[in-house]
């Protein structure tokens, strides 16, 4: 048993354990991480086999094509995934945990959906399947970016009362002189406005760091976000300028990254020596680590942010959630890391590249052959040239002088080999002809059967990875977005535009919902568009032969078999076709309140001219009234005057004070007593007045 006493980390000790464990994690993602993704890279852009030292290698004066399998493949995977999640269809919803959170859940998927509509969600996730299919792993950061615009304002000839506006109005001095003969000072004034607001980015995998033994980012001793952003950009996020220009320029670990130097590969050393120090570049990592730094023996998470090559620790605070999300292809078990099309087909594109480039050597030297001359009857120089039609001077025996080294193409055999190769990749990863919707006519050699039987294991892989991408990537982050609204946006309601119509949605009345998957993950919506349009057909059948009002079918139902048919063709704004079941209602009782309004008959010029009398009494004591109240107010102020002038009198005279407090405000208890005894009266009068009216 060990008898070692838990105590508190000191700084020291902390920035120690920060340094240590951010510098193992920094190795491991440059040594090893990063040196699979840029092969995988190289593999997908078409690079040479020699720079990621792997076979067949390159040889001078043959062929040196690469196939592009793992290109093809990503480039079509990746319509149909954007297609499934971007075809205007809810993705997630929030659900309910009691009929009181019905409505709140309801607004809070509304809230989530207007976010990725109002953020470059496309953009984001189109790069993050794009590096999940490449390299395995897709990474997202879904955060509340807390800047700040910062305002500077130089100023001369002011007093300290100026100053002192500025000051109320959130200024600080930055610096300040002060004239000595008028006593004026000239400052430099600086104000910091807060802007923050929910992000969402797909971060490079180089500027991603995880502890080598971690298995998700939940369980990791930490993940971290290191960048490079310029000394203002540090500025603009709250630090002192003084506390980090100095860090500008040093040496970073980014620009070391092979996968950072494949990306930038015009980039030169001397391109930050920039003159302005705001502008340099500074070395930040944003950590989230799993830590007991108070000694009670228990981990809490901790969000520390460094600086520079050491990681001197800027800012330390206890957080409850770390912003990353990771987007598999194919999940490892018991591993951040995930599998993707590059090791699924690596393989193959280096068969079939060693292949293509006999099938082409072999090519070039049936229709270029070599040739065999003899030097005593043509000149080299005249031999080698290659321009059409050039002539060659012979000296002699034409037989004699030169011979063609004739070599069939052999080639063809080895084109059942590429189709061999084909029909591997198609059932690996799903894609190939009859999986890019080809009808059979263009697939002579496949039969019907055969035909939908590919289709349906090429759909059924692509259903996978869509459903990888929804569980591990868009799930988490309506349950993010929530924690972020909860946490940032509850100050006051949020005015969304919503089915074409502005909705205040109130994020304090949310609560912590689970998520549900609600998207259909099938990439073909032809079979679901013929169920919606059966469906829809049973609906009016049901609603006509039993009405509106039946207990199987409403029109609101309806209504949504609607609005989901629009939704399937890509029509995404129900509203501008569909009038919604709220509407007609509203409509309807609009309708009946004008029909009563036009039901009531006519008064009769009795009638009117008894109601004119009655209005004509009503202003004429309401003007007695008016009068009395005049003339109460009149001898009242009077009285007052000649109470104070009494009161006056008798201090000078006695020589002592009275107070005079009591005495008034009894005066205006009585004022106001009677002013309400005639509002009821007045009241009451109307009331009468309008009983015959009824």
């Amino acid at each position: 048993m060990s008898n070692e006493i838990l105590e508190p980390m000191t700084e020291e000790e902390l920035q120690a354990w920060v340094k240590s464990t951010l510098d193992d994690a920094i190795d491991y993602i440059d040594n090893d991480v990063s040196n699979r993704r840029v092969v995988a890279q190289r593999f997908f852009l078409g690079k040479p086999f020699s720079e990621s030292d792997v076979s067949p290698y390159e040889e001078k004066g043959r062929s040196q094509v690469v196939s592009r399998d793992v290109f093809d493949a990503v480039n079509s995977m990746v319509p149909s995934l954007m297609r499934v999640f971007f075809s205007g269809e809810q993705i997630c919803e929030f659900v309910p945990r009691g009929p009181e959170d019905v409505q709140p859940a309801k607004q809070a998927t509304d809230l989530a959906n207007w976010f990725l509509e109002q953020s470059d969600a496309y953009g984001v996730f189109g790069d993050a399947i794009k590096d999940m299919l490449i390299s395995g792993t897709g990474i997202l950061k879904i955060y509340y970016d807390k800047t700040y615009n910062v305002e500077s304002r130089r100023l001369s000839g002011l007093n300290e009362m100026q100053i002192n506006l500025f000051l109320q109005e959130g200024y600080e001095v930055t610096s300040s002189t002060t004239d000595e003969e008028t006593g004026l000072i000239d400052v430099h004034l600086t104000r910091k406005t807060p802007n923050g607001q929910i992000k969402m980015e797909c971060l490079p995998g180089e500027e991603f760091l995880i502890n080598r033994t971690a298995k998700s980012v939940e369980d990791a001793t930490i993940v971290a976000h290191r960048m490079l952003l310029r000394v203002s950009d540090l500025v603009e996020l709250g630090y002192d300028y003084e506390e980090v220009v100095e860090y500008g320029g040093t040496k970073d670990h980014v620009r070391n990254n092979s996968e950072w130097l494949l990306r930038h590969p015009a980039w030169k050393e001397d391109e930050d020596t920039s003159s302005d120090p705001a502008g340099r570049f500074v070395h930040y990592a944003e950590c989230f680590c799993r830590v007991d730094q108070d000694g009670d023996g228990v981990r809490e998470l901790r969000r520390i942010c460094t600086i520079g090559s050491a990681h001197e620790v800027l800012s330390n605070e206890v957080v409850t959630d770390t912003p990353f999300l990771l987007i598999r292809y194919d999940a490892r078990p018991h591993t951040w890391e995930g599998l993707s099309v590059y090791d699924a087909l690596q393989d193959i594109q280096r068969v079939k590249s060693a292949v293509m480039r006999n099938v082409l050597d072999s090519l070039s030297l049936s229709t270029r052959p070599r040739i065999m001359f003899n030097e005593n009857y043509i000149d080299w120089d005249q031999l080698s040239q290659d321009k059409i039609g050039s002539l060659i001077n012979v000296r002699g025996d034409v037989s004699k002088a030169l011979q063609m080294l004739t070599m069939p193409f052999v080639g063809q055999q080895a084109f059942p080999l590429i189709q061999y190769l084909d029909q591997i990749k198609e059932e690996r990863v799903g894609v190939g002809r009859a999986s890019q919707g080809l009808e059979l006519e263009h697939l002579q050699s496949t039969s019907a059967v055969g035909l939908a039987a590919s289709q349906k294991a090429a759909q059924s892989r692509l259903e996978l990875v869509a459903r990888n991408v929804a569980e591990s990537g868009f799930k988490p982050l309506y349950k993010k977005l929530l924690n972020l609204a909860l946490t940032y946006m509850t100050a006051e309601p949020i005015l969304m535009r919503l089915r074409g119509q502005y909705i205040p949605v109130d994020p304090s009345t949310f609560s912590d919902y689970d998520v549900r998957i609600s998207l259909s993950l099938d990439s073909n919506n032809e079979k679901r568009t013929q169920t919606l349009l059966a469906l829809l057909a049973k609906q009016e059948q049901i609603i006509s032969q039993f009405g509106p009002m039946n207990p199987i079918c409403s029109v609101q139902n309806y209504y949504q078999t609607l609005q989901r048919l629009l939704q399937e063709q890509g029509l995404i704004d129900g509203a501008r076709y569909l009038r919604s079941p709220e509407e007609m209602q509203q409509m309807l009782q609009q309708q009946m309140q004008q029909a009563q309004q036009q039901q009531q008959p006519k008064p009769s010029p009795e009638e009117i001219l008894a109601q004119s009398e009655i209005q004509k009494t009503q202003f004429e004591m309401q003007q007695k009234a008016e009068e009395m109240r005049r003339k109460d107010d009149l001898e009242r102020d009077k009285f007052e005057a000649k109470t104070f002038l009494d009161i006056q009198e008798l201090q000078l005279k006695y020589n002592t004070q009275i107070d005079a407090g009591p005495l008034v405000q009894a005066v205006n208890r009585n004022r106001e007593l009677e002013r309400m005894d005639m509002s009821v009266q007045e009241q009451i009068y109307q009331q009468q007045q309008q009983v015959p009216n009824a």
